[in-house]
């Protein structure tokens, strides 16, 4: 039974099929045909519903009719029956002399104003003003300086915005007009709530929001320019953020640094002294960490992303720099004095740090840190000089991993030297008879010491096979060894 089924059910399938392929055409053209009508329907009913959306904006768009019979009366006549008359009387014009008289009382009154109603009022800051052409105007040194004047004579009344001008540069002389409005509605409105020390704090708020944009908007054309792939600036809130090095060989995974916001300095109580206002503040992060103690002044007047970015990495160069010569200074070698170490360091130019190692006899190496990709470079440029390079570049610390580096270069020259001198006086370097495992343990049992060092082995000619003589070189002092194997 069910061999028969499914054998039925095949039959019944490919009967529907057979029957369905002798009328495929029409069925297609009728499936087209239903697609065609559906298509124009919603094409219909798209234009009912632009017509009527045209209608509904059609409606703020009318334009009443012209009043013809005002308008013929007014051109016959010049003036209008049905229209009553106010009486109004046109003020007779100003003369110059009144104009400077008008000027001088408000003058007058503002400077009594200042210097008895308002002179408990007027914050620190604005303690620096000049009365002229009836108007008032309060400079503050570096930000701002705002023009306002008086609209009645009770000293009650608020002052009034009239003009406003940055003193910091770069920075437009004029304010854009659409500012310059939107700042006149501002000031206007917390004048009349807080007074001139409302003013005062609106105003200088404002100020440091201007310049923080401005050091953004100058380390984003670093970014797209000389600093390309050296930098990545972020703007936040109130601050903004400069990573430098992007990119740099060394200390992978770390980053460094600098963030500039508002510091506010407000005590227990929440309130800021006057003589003290908020101010802009940076911090420092080097290679992830916050450096809490440092002395990186720069100029909020005279704004200049660059030359904010060039101190902190003269300082951050110098802390490489001095951090290795600190270490090799407290090795024998360096302290005993009897090899050169000099270290040059500019705090407000990075290509000005740097760090001079005697390797051998007249033999030096001057190091540098490039201050746009914080690598390392090292003169002069020859091929055993470009491996120490490569090694200081490599390292993942190199205020710890430098000295080794340098220790590497000098023993590089030193073996080359004794190899040199070696072979004229019946001497001969060569291979290592153990390990160096062996060898390392051999050492720190006489030397009681874990430095690392550099082995030369050395024969002289007809000696037995037994002996050797090592030199091993390190941070920790030169020493010759006598070996029997």
């Amino acid at each position: 039974m069910k061999f028969t089924q499914d054998l039925h059910t095949r039959w019944v399938k490919a009967l529907v099929i057979a029957e369905w392929s002798k009328k495929a055409d029409k069925v297609s053209k009728l499936i087209d045909i239903r697609t065609h009508l559906a298509i124009k329907l919603e094409e219909f009913n798209q234009v009912f519903f632009d017509l009527v959306n045209t209608k509904r904006q059609l409606h703020w768009a009318k334009v009443p009719s012209p009043d013809l019979k005002t308008a013929l009366e007014v051109l016959s006549s010049g003036e209008v029956s049905w229209m009553p008359e106010f009486g109004y009387l046109e003020p007779p014009p100003i003369i110059l002399d009144e104009k400077e008289a008008w000027v001088d009382n408000i003058n007058t009154m503002l400077s009594v104003r200042l210097s008895f109603d308002e002179y408990e009022k007027i914050p620190f800051a604005f303690r620096n003003y000049r009365i002229a052409s009836g108007r008032v105007t309060f400079e503050v040194e570096g930000e701002f300086e705002v023009d306002l004047t008086i609209g009645d004579e009770d000293f009650e009344k608020q002052f009034w915005f009239i003009d406003a001008r940055l003193l910091f540069t770069p920075a437009p002389k004029e304010l854009p007009e659409p500012l310059r409005m939107a700042l006149e509605a501002k000031v206007n409105g917390v004048l009349a709530a807080d007074g001139l020390s409302g003013c005062y704090r609106y105003l200088h708020e404002f100020v440091l929001t201007q310049k923080i944009t401005e050091f953004c908007r100058q380390a984003v054309d670093l970014s797209r320019a000389r600093w390309i792939d050296t930098l990545k600036v972020e703007r936040l809130n109130r601050a903004m953020s400069i990573q430098y090095w992007v990119n740099r060989p060394h200390s992978q995974g770390s980053k460094s640094w600098i963030i500039l916001g508002v510091s506010s300095d407000n005590g227990s109580d929440r309130l800021s002294d006057p003589k003290s206002p908020s101010h802009l503040t940076l911090r420092w992060f080097r290679d992830n960490k916050e450096v809490k103690d440092f002395d990186i002044t720069f100029d909020v007047n005279a704004i200049s992303a660059e030359d904010l970015l060039t101190s902190v990495i003269a300082r951050h160069v110098e802390f490489l720099l001095g951090s290795i010569y600190s270490k090799l200074l407290t090795k024998p070698r360096f302290a005993q004095r009897h090899a050169r170490l000099a270290l040059e360091v500019s705090e407000d130019e990075p290509s000005g740090s740097s760090l001079r190692v005697q390797l051998f006899d007249t033999e030096n190496a001057t190091i540098r840190v490039d201050s746009m990709t914080g690598s390392f470079t090292m003169l002069p440029a020859a091929p055993h000089i470009v491996e120490g390079q490569k090694r200081l570049n490599s390292s993942l610390n190199p205020a710890e991993e430098g000295p080794a580096a340098l220790e590497w270069l000098r023993s590089y020259y030193t073996a080359k030297d004794i190899n040199s001198r070696a072979g004229s006086i019946g001497w001969s370097m060569t291979r290592a008879p153990i390990t160096p495992d062996e060898l390392k343990h051999m050492v720190q049992s006489v030397t009681q010491s874990r430095e690392s060092y550099h082995p030369i082995w050395l024969r002289r000619v007809g000696w037995a096979p037994q002996w050797f003589v090592i030199m091993t070189m390190g941070l920790g002092g030169d020493q010759w060894w006598l070996v029997e194997m």
